[in-house]
């Protein structure tokens, strides 16, 4: 909220000043997770758990990465160190991706993971030597805090937070699914455990991840993700010349917005938050195809436009209108504080008609916006 003044003047022959400055508005978005935290078992507590991510993606993807599965991890104490055993193998189809690489084909923890917090940062490693780009493979990587650097420190958290990002370069041109399960046992390690402050391994719970792929929608989008504001709408085309399969009778399968029968998917008014979305379409000798992607909407300040400073007539009905643009609609304007006897509608219509009592200093206007 941003204060705008007012000021009357006494005099009859002269104008009674009325001064108008602008008005900001508070909007706050905040997109809680609730986590649904993994069943008891074996006496671990719930909130020591590792997390592996199940993601669609389009066959055929490549890049350096193609792209990431996320990491999550919510623990009960205080973490030092983290180590996370995982094997990829296909479980249906053809199913599979390729771990990312360096430039000269090496395998590192820097190629590999990706870290998404200051926590996992320090004392990096990685063990990749029988991984070979064939399924069934495994890897493990390790990481942790700091203990001269505090901003390292990993404090008690009992929330859902990506850590790492295992990256990956291909996706196999065929569909089906991969399993990402960190229940290996590699490197000596018979399951992935956090230590806490004490230097005592902890046994977690862990949540496996399902790699699915699939055939895409022509034109997929890159990476299978968009991303735009809250309130933004968003079209994009999923049909093309360019496909190996003609595709047409596009449907919305769930998620929000709309598709038209020759693909046109659109959308608009989306809070702040992660929407999956997925279409349907008849791709001629390949039958029904589905596609997946994910729409990330993120918060947006709406922009405020006040009205101008101007002088006014004591003694005559005074009006001017506040306007917001961006964000979501609808938005609702209020009084917040000023002079007695002006009004604020909820659209935003200011109204006073200042008398003589008002005029000499600046009067102060508040408008919040919602």
């Amino acid at each position: 909220m941003r204060p705008w003044s007012l000021r009357s003047k006494k005099e009859d022959i002269m104008p009674k000043a009325v001064k108008l400055g602008s008005v900001l508005a508070f909007v706050s978005l905040r997109v809680g997770l609730l986590l649904a935290l993994p069943v008891l078992a074996w006496g671990q507590d719930p909130r020591d758990s590792i997390i592996i991510e199940s993601k669609t993606v389009a066959a055929g993807l490549t890049g350096t990465p193609a792209f990431e599965v996320l990491v999550y991890t919510t623990n009960k104490d205080s973490l030092a160190y983290m180590v996370l055993n995982c094997t990829t193998r296909t479980v249906s189809g053809s199913g599979y991706a390729l771990l990312n690489r360096t430039g000269t084909n090496l395998l590192t923890f820097g190629s590999v993971v990706r870290t998404l917090t200051p926590f996992g940062a320090s004392f990096t490693a990685f063990s990749g030597v029988s991984y070979n780009d064939v399924s069934p493979d495994a890897f493990l990587v390790a990481g942790g805090s700091d203990g001269v650097d505090p901003g390292t420190n990993w404090p008690p958290n009992a929330y859902r937070t990506p850590v790492w990002a295992i990256k990956f370069r291909a996706s196999s041109a065929a569909p089906g699914q991969m399993l990402i399960n960190p229940n290996a046992t590699v490197a000596s390690q018979v399951s992935s455990y956090f230590t806490n402050t004490r230097a005592i391994d902890v046994p977690v719970n862990k949540v496996s991840g399902i790699l699915t792929v699939q055939f895409a929608a022509c034109d997929p989008l890159p990476y299978n993700e968009a991303s735009i504001g809250a309130g933004e709408t968003f079209c994009y085309g999923f049909i093309s010349t360019n496909c190996s399969n003609y595709c047409s009778n596009f449907s919305l399968v769930s998620g929000p917005g709309s598709i038209s029968p020759s693909g046109a998917y659109c959308v608009s008014g989306l809070c702040a938050g992660t929407y999956p979305v997925t279409i349907a379409a008849d791709c001629g000798p390949a039958g029904t195809q589905t596609y997946s992607f994910t729409l990330k909407v993120t918060p947006v300040t709406p922009a405020v436009a006040c009205p101008v400073n101007e002088t006014i007539q004591g003694n005559q009905p005074y009006s001017a209108q506040a306007s917001v643009s961006g964000g979501v609609p609808s938005h609702t304007f209020a009084k917040v504080a000023g002079p007695a006897g002006l009004s604020v509608s909820p659209t935003g219509a200011v109204s006073w008609t200042p008398s003589a009592a008002d005029a000499g200093p600046a009067h102060s206007v508040t408008i919040s916006v919602t």
